[in-house]
Protein backbone atom coordinates (compact mmCIF):
# COMPACT_ATOMS: atom_id res chain seq x y z
CA UNK A 1 0.00 0.00 0.00
CA UNK A 2 2.59 2.24 0.49
CA UNK A 3 3.68 1.80 -2.95
CA UNK A 4 0.32 2.66 -4.05
CA UNK A 5 0.15 6.75 -1.13
CA UNK A 6 -1.43 9.09 -2.85
CA UNK A 7 -3.19 6.78 -6.16
CA UNK A 8 -6.57 5.72 -6.82
CA UNK A 9 -7.76 2.33 -5.79
CA UNK A 10 -10.28 0.18 -8.04
CA UNK A 11 -11.55 -2.76 -5.28
CA UNK A 12 -13.60 -5.07 -7.33
CA UNK A 13 -16.08 -7.75 -6.18
CA UNK A 14 -16.44 -10.96 -8.15
CA UNK A 15 -19.01 -13.17 -8.67
CA UNK A 16 -22.46 -12.48 -6.53
CA UNK A 17 -21.37 -9.88 -3.41
CA UNK A 18 -21.28 -11.65 -0.95
CA UNK A 19 -20.49 -11.31 3.39
CA UNK A 20 -16.64 -12.77 3.26
CA UNK A 21 -16.12 -10.46 0.08
CA UNK A 22 -17.81 -7.61 0.93
CA UNK A 23 -16.29 -7.48 4.44
CA UNK A 24 -13.16 -7.93 3.18
CA UNK A 25 -13.73 -5.35 0.77
CA UNK A 26 -14.49 -2.76 3.22
CA UNK A 27 -11.14 -3.88 5.57
CA UNK A 28 -9.08 -2.86 2.28
CA UNK A 29 -10.50 0.73 1.76
CA UNK A 30 -10.14 1.12 5.44
CA UNK A 31 -6.17 0.39 5.01
CA UNK A 32 -6.42 2.15 2.07
CA UNK A 33 -7.45 5.26 3.69
CA UNK A 34 -4.40 5.53 6.18
CA UNK A 35 -2.44 5.31 2.93
CA UNK A 36 -4.44 8.41 1.76
CA UNK A 37 -5.26 6.05 -1.57
CA UNK A 38 -8.77 7.20 -3.26
CA UNK A 39 -10.78 3.98 -3.24
CA UNK A 40 -14.04 2.64 -4.79
CA UNK A 41 -15.84 -0.38 -4.48
CA UNK A 42 -17.39 -1.76 -7.40
CA UNK A 43 -19.67 -5.43 -7.85
CA UNK A 44 -20.54 -6.45 -11.55
CA UNK A 45 -23.33 -9.39 -10.95
CA UNK A 46 -26.50 -8.77 -8.95
CA UNK A 47 -26.96 -8.86 -5.48
CA UNK A 48 -29.29 -11.41 -6.25
CA UNK A 49 -30.40 -13.04 -2.50
CA UNK A 50 -32.28 -11.03 -0.38
CA UNK A 51 -30.34 -11.50 2.40
CA UNK A 52 -27.03 -10.19 1.01
CA UNK A 53 -29.06 -6.83 -0.13
CA UNK A 54 -30.05 -6.52 3.56
CA UNK A 55 -26.64 -6.51 4.88
CA UNK A 56 -25.53 -4.25 1.87
CA UNK A 57 -28.85 -2.09 3.33
CA UNK A 58 -28.30 -2.57 7.28
CA UNK A 59 -24.76 -1.29 7.11
CA UNK A 60 -25.38 1.45 4.86
CA UNK A 61 -22.14 0.57 2.69
CA UNK A 62 -21.46 2.32 -0.38
CA UNK A 63 -20.87 -0.09 -2.74
CA UNK A 64 -21.28 0.54 -7.00
CA UNK A 65 -22.83 -1.81 -9.67
CA UNK A 66 -20.97 -1.33 -12.74
CA UNK A 67 -21.24 -2.42 -16.55
CA UNK A 68 -19.23 -4.18 -18.20
CA UNK A 69 -18.12 -0.98 -20.44
CA UNK A 70 -16.62 0.80 -17.10
CA UNK A 71 -14.08 3.20 -18.04
CA UNK A 72 -11.10 1.99 -15.35
CA UNK A 73 -8.17 5.00 -17.26
CA UNK A 74 -8.76 7.26 -14.34
CA UNK A 75 -7.22 4.38 -11.62
CA UNK A 76 -3.74 3.36 -10.97
CA UNK A 77 -4.42 -0.03 -9.44
CA UNK A 78 -7.19 -2.51 -8.58
CA UNK A 79 -7.72 -5.38 -6.26
CA UNK A 80 -9.44 -8.78 -6.01
CA UNK A 81 -10.84 -10.27 -3.04
CA UNK A 82 -12.11 -13.92 -2.17
CA UNK A 83 -11.74 -14.94 -5.83
CA UNK A 84 -10.11 -17.58 -7.29
CA UNK A 85 -8.78 -16.26 -10.54
CA UNK A 86 -7.83 -12.72 -11.38
CA UNK A 87 -9.80 -12.33 -14.28
CA UNK A 88 -12.21 -9.62 -14.55
CA UNK A 89 -15.52 -9.05 -16.67
CA UNK A 90 -14.36 -5.65 -17.75
CA UNK A 91 -11.01 -4.40 -19.46
CA UNK A 92 -8.48 -2.62 -17.37
CA UNK A 93 -6.69 -0.37 -19.09
CA UNK A 94 -2.44 -0.90 -19.46
CA UNK A 95 -1.44 1.40 -16.73
CA UNK A 96 -3.88 -0.01 -14.07
CA UNK A 97 -2.13 -2.67 -12.26
CA UNK A 98 -2.97 -5.30 -9.42
CA UNK A 99 -1.99 -4.61 -6.38
CA UNK A 100 -3.57 -6.55 -4.14
CA UNK A 101 -5.27 -10.27 -4.68
CA UNK A 102 -6.40 -12.16 -1.47
CA UNK A 103 -8.22 -15.16 -1.20
CA UNK A 104 -8.62 -18.40 0.62
CA UNK A 105 -9.79 -20.97 -2.23
CA UNK A 106 -7.61 -23.10 -4.45
CA UNK A 107 -5.81 -20.47 -6.88
CA UNK A 108 -6.81 -21.25 -10.69
CA UNK A 109 -4.21 -20.22 -13.19
CA UNK A 110 -1.06 -18.07 -11.86
CA UNK A 111 -1.54 -14.78 -10.80
CA UNK A 112 0.45 -11.47 -11.03
CA UNK A 113 -0.05 -8.78 -8.56
CA UNK A 114 1.81 -6.31 -6.29
CA UNK A 115 0.86 -8.21 -3.08
CA UNK A 116 -0.34 -11.70 -3.17
CA UNK A 117 -2.02 -13.64 -0.53
CA UNK A 118 -3.32 -16.96 -0.84
CA UNK A 119 -4.39 -19.19 2.20
CA UNK A 120 -5.91 -22.64 1.53
CA UNK A 121 -6.12 -23.24 5.35
CA UNK A 122 -8.33 -20.57 6.33
CA UNK A 123 -11.96 -20.69 6.02
CA UNK A 124 -12.60 -17.16 5.06
CA UNK A 125 -11.29 -14.17 3.38
CA UNK A 126 -12.42 -12.28 6.40
CA UNK A 127 -10.15 -13.63 8.61
CA UNK A 128 -7.20 -13.14 6.57
CA UNK A 129 -7.97 -9.48 6.29
CA UNK A 130 -8.35 -9.39 10.52
CA UNK A 131 -5.23 -10.90 11.11
CA UNK A 132 -3.84 -7.76 8.66
CA UNK A 133 -5.66 -5.69 11.39
CA UNK A 134 -4.67 -7.24 14.25
CA UNK A 135 -0.63 -6.51 13.02
CA UNK A 136 -1.19 -2.82 11.33
CA UNK A 137 0.98 -0.04 12.10
CA UNK A 138 -2.50 1.69 12.33
CA UNK A 139 -4.15 0.47 15.50
CA UNK A 140 -8.05 -0.61 14.72
CA UNK A 141 -9.76 0.28 17.43
CA UNK A 142 -12.97 -0.48 16.94
CA UNK A 143 -14.03 2.67 18.82
CA UNK A 144 -15.08 4.96 16.02
CA UNK A 145 -19.06 3.73 13.68
CA UNK A 146 -16.51 3.41 10.51
CA UNK A 147 -14.32 0.72 12.28
CA UNK A 148 -17.95 -0.52 14.52
CA UNK A 149 -19.25 -1.23 11.13
CA UNK A 150 -16.34 -2.92 8.99
CA UNK A 151 -15.75 -5.35 12.27
CA UNK A 152 -19.19 -6.42 12.19
CA UNK A 153 -18.81 -7.05 8.96
CA UNK A 154 -15.90 -9.41 9.41
CA UNK A 155 -18.07 -11.03 12.21
CA UNK A 156 -20.53 -11.69 9.82
CA UNK A 157 -18.25 -12.25 6.88
CA UNK A 158 -16.31 -15.21 8.85
CA UNK A 159 -19.20 -16.63 10.37
CA UNK A 160 -21.22 -16.71 7.03
CA UNK A 161 -18.38 -18.29 5.07
CA UNK A 162 -17.64 -20.94 7.66
CA UNK A 163 -21.50 -22.24 8.39
CA UNK A 164 -21.19 -20.92 11.54
CA UNK A 165 -17.88 -22.51 12.16
CA UNK A 166 -18.27 -25.84 11.23
CA UNK A 167 -15.57 -25.48 8.87
CA UNK A 168 -13.53 -22.86 10.53
CA UNK A 169 -9.69 -22.42 10.79
CA UNK A 170 -7.36 -21.63 13.56
CA UNK A 171 -7.02 -18.02 11.68
CA UNK A 172 -11.13 -17.63 11.82
CA UNK A 173 -11.45 -18.48 15.46
CA UNK A 174 -8.41 -16.22 16.31
CA UNK A 175 -10.16 -13.59 14.25
CA UNK A 176 -13.25 -13.88 16.40
CA UNK A 177 -11.42 -13.58 19.30
CA UNK A 178 -9.70 -10.01 18.62
CA UNK A 179 -13.50 -8.75 16.79
CA UNK A 180 -15.55 -9.70 19.49
CA UNK A 181 -14.95 -6.44 21.75
CA UNK A 182 -15.24 -4.26 18.78
CA UNK A 183 -18.34 -5.17 16.84
CA UNK A 184 -22.54 -4.04 17.45
CA UNK A 185 -24.06 -6.94 18.50
CA UNK A 186 -27.26 -5.45 18.11
CA UNK A 187 -26.79 -5.05 14.27
CA UNK A 188 -24.75 -8.13 14.47
CA UNK A 189 -27.75 -9.85 15.40
CA UNK A 190 -30.29 -8.28 13.33
CA UNK A 191 -28.02 -9.25 10.20
CA UNK A 192 -27.73 -13.00 11.36
CA UNK A 193 -31.62 -13.11 11.65
CA UNK A 194 -31.93 -12.49 8.31
CA UNK A 195 -29.63 -14.69 7.18
CA UNK A 196 -31.08 -17.56 9.25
Amino acid sequence: LESARGKRLLICIKGYPDPDNIASSLALEWFAKNYEITTKIVYFDDISHHENRALVKKLDLDLEQVPRDFDTSSYDYYAINDSQSPDLPIKIHDGCKLLIFVDHHKTLGNVEAHFVDIRETSGSNSAIYVEYLRHSKVEFKGDSQEETRIATALMHGLRSDTDDYVTASALDYQASQFLAPKVDRDLLALISTVFN
